[in-house]
């Protein structure tokens, strides 16, 4: 999560998603709307295995309405970070934006000794 409170999803996990679910998406989430169960997996990789890790958020998706403060805050929170997505490949104002309100977090690095799990339950601040 960033100071904003908008946490973003690395390019190369956004791009495995894109490839999988664009069809699901590109017509305004419908499958969001009609089951929002979802979740987010972020993973580390490197030869040094002992260096691996994940973390899983589960909870319920929603499409974030582009008429909103937190719509407009995620459209410039991607802008600020990523560089082409200001100049290269820009992204639209109105751009689909999907939200995950996280009930539930698992995580795990390979130096700890098993998956931990802490639920949430409280909307970040």
């Amino acid at each position: 999560m960033g100071d904003d409170g908008i946490g973003l999803i690395p390019p190369s996990v956004r791009r495995k998603v894109a490839r999988a679910r664009v069809g699901r998406f590109a017509s305004g989430g419908p499958n969001v709307r009609t089951n929002p169960k979802a979740a987010v997996l972020v993973d580390h990789y490197e030869e040094d295995w002992r260096r691996l890790w994940y973390a899983l958020f589960r909870g319920r998706a929603r499409v974030v309405e582009s008429a909103g403060a937190e719509h407009r805050r995620a459209i410039v929170a991607l802008r600020r970070k990523y560089v082409q997505y200001r100049v290269g490949l820009p992204v639209a104002g109105d751009a689909l934006v999907i939200g995950l309100d996280a009930e539930q977090l698992t995580h795990w690095q390979a130096s700890s000794a098993g998956r931990r799990r802490a639920d949430h339950r409280d909307s970040p601040a």
